[in-house]
């Protein structure tokens, strides 16, 4: 891993406009079962592109360019963290990207509703919400935490059904 550079705000930065714009658009998508929203047609792709965006930046100021030293850093933090030292968040990060990206040609592209039948939606939330609360909460540090808590509490909050 290289020290942190001049590039580095540009890490964060990605990291969080990708965290605003999956809650946004989480939000949003709870919120028209079956309407079509022009913001969330917007935000979603928009998102996705925001993620690949952030790890080519991160792999740019931060790796090297190498798998291998994300796996390694990625397994550095988490034995910082839980006392076990795996690298497969690396996987995992790689995972929801393309998910997040098949998920919006599925929507902008193909013309699907946003909803997908009800176990299918609940399991990418649910993954979605583990996977940016560990990056927004565990692993960040500081009082980005809470901000991070924030922002997952009202994606959870927004998946309540409404009366």
């Amino acid at each position: 891993m290289q020290p942190l550079g001049p590039l580095q705000p540009a890490v964060l930065v990605t990291a969080w406009l990708t965290l605003a714009a999956w809650c946004l658009g989480e939000i949003l998508r709870a919120r028209l079962p079956e309407r079509k929203s022009p913001l969330f047609e917007v935000v979603w792709p928009l998102g996705a592109a925001l993620l690949l965006v952030h790890i080519l930046v991160a792999f740019a100021t931060r790796h090297d360019w190498s798998h291998d030293a994300a796996v390694a850093e990625t397994a550095r933090q988490t034995e910082e963290t839980f006392g076990v030292r795996w690298g497969g968040g690396v996987w995992i990060n790689y995972a929801l990207t393309l998910w997040w990206w098949l998920d919006a040609f599925r929507i902008s592209i193909l013309r699907r509703p946003p909803n997908q039948p009800w176990v299918g939606e609940w399991i990418r939330r649910v993954l979605f919400l583990f996977l940016w609360f560990n990056a927004a909460v565990v692993f960040a540090q500081g009082p980005s935490r809470i901000v991070g808590a924030v922002a997952c509490g009202a994606v959870a909050l927004s998946w309540r059904k409404r009366r």
